[in-house]
């Protein structure tokens, strides 16, 4: 299961994702391959990535050094149950805009964002291939 955290790179407070690391995994590298071209308004971007060792577990990992994004789309749905009509038809317009992108890469899930005024919101999918 993958691990999200916070941290600052680079002078910027981005997101780490860290991942199980397989160097056999083709699946993985063509993963890392894509979500790393990928570039969207409404998908999460990963910027670049490290491989690392958890001396606690004894194995590789992948460090997954991503845009970080405010807050979780589900707990600020929750949180906001009377949402306007604009304001639902809006996230849902976001989100497909951003599955439609993935779509046309060949891609199936990924991290998807919205935007709500000033904050960002993530819903963290995994990457698949078509």
């Amino acid at each position: 299961m993958p691990c999200l955290m916070y941290r600052e790179f680079n002078g910027s407070i981005v997101a780490v994702k860290l991942v199980p690391y397989n160097p056999h995994n083709a699946a993985l590298r063509r993963e890392l391959m894509i979500s790393t071209t990928v570039q969207h308004n409404n998908v999460i971007c990963t910027d670049h990535y490290y491989r690392v060792y958890d001396e606690m577990q004894g194995e590789w990992l992948l460090a997954l050094i991503m845009e970080r994004a405010d807050c979780n789309l589900k707990q600020y749905l929750i949180d906001r149950r009377n949402l306007s009509y604009e304001s639902r038809k809006k996230l849902v317009v976001e989100i497909a805009t951003g599955l439609d992108y993935l779509y046309n890469q060949h891609i199936t899930l990924h991290d998807i964002k919205v935007l709500l005024g000033n904050r960002v919101c993530y819903l963290i999918y995994s990457l698949r291939m078509c």
